[in-house]
């Protein structure tokens, strides 16, 4: 009895088709995936961009406050100096009129000094960098870097 070679079952014993579709389907994939994580990258950026126009606008409202506050502040600080020199001299007739100027401005000048500094305390505080973002941002640039073909 004579042995015929023939093809393992489930197949045709034909040569495999060559592969080239298979590779320019790749490139087309790899192609869209490069092209999507761009558009992510920009989306990225305009979130980073309203995220800084928001952290801006919240910093100006409160620089424009601090200022209107300050200027009330100074003009009834000129009539409280005012009255408190009258006040020091009512108190302390004795003393020369230079030294109850001295004393006033002398404690308006603390108190002002330490009114500036909180006002400066609390517009630094203000976050106008957008961590989550430029996080997001860079993860999607690491992704991009590390999955180009």
């Amino acid at each position: 009895m004579a042995h015929t070679l023939q093809p393992p079952i489930g197949t045709t014993g034909l040569a495999p088709a060559p592969a080239a579709p298979a590779t320019e389907q790749l490139a087309e994939i790899a192609s869209d995936i490069s092209s999507d994580a761009g558009t992510l990258l920009e989306k990225h950026v305009d979130l980073l961009r309203a995220e800084m126009a928001t952290g801006i606008a919240e910093a100006k409202g409160g620089i424009v406050l601090a200022a209107i506050g300050a200027g009330w502040v100074a003009a009834g600080g000129v009539f409280l100096l005012v009255a408190a020199v009258k006040l020091i001299g009512y108190f302390f007739p004795d003393l020369p009129e230079w030294s109850h100027w001295l004393i006033g401005g002398g404690a308006f000048l603390v108190l002002g000094a330490v009114l500036a500094y909180v006002g400066y305390r609390m517009i630094t505080r203000a976050d106008l960098i957008p961590h989550r973002t430029l996080h997001n941002i860079q993860e999607t640039w690491q992704w991009i870097v590390n999955r180009r073909p």
